[in-house]
């Protein structure tokens, strides 16, 4: 994916990156609990590297959102959780 950056000295030009897949992950589960999140956290990273999660009150809070790198992660169901991509970003197209 080629982007254009403005450089400091006014220049710009096409960026371009080689790395891995960056998701983002819609995770669904009623009153989650500090115990489900650590499940879901560590199945993710089983195969991925988890970039960061969002903020959530254990207890009440109903949707976890996950950044993770690495093989593209397939909606399904881990745990107590529906996990539903929102977002995928692949670098290193069109460089």
């Amino acid at each position: 994916m080629a982007i254009g950056v403005t450089q400091v000295n006014g220049a710009s030009a096409a960026f371009g990156s080689f790395g891995r897949t960056l998701q983002v992950l819609d995770c669904a589960a009623t009153n989650m609990t500090q115990a489900q999140i650590e499940v879901l956290i560590a199945s993710l990273a089983l195969t991925n590297s988890v970039s960061g999660i969002s903020a959530f009150t254990a207890g009440t809070t109903d949707v976890l959102y996950v950044a993770v790198e690495g093989p593209t992660v397939a909606n399904a169901t881990i745990g107590a959780f529906t996990v539903t991509t929102l977002m995928t970003f692949t670098s290193g197209q069109g460089v």
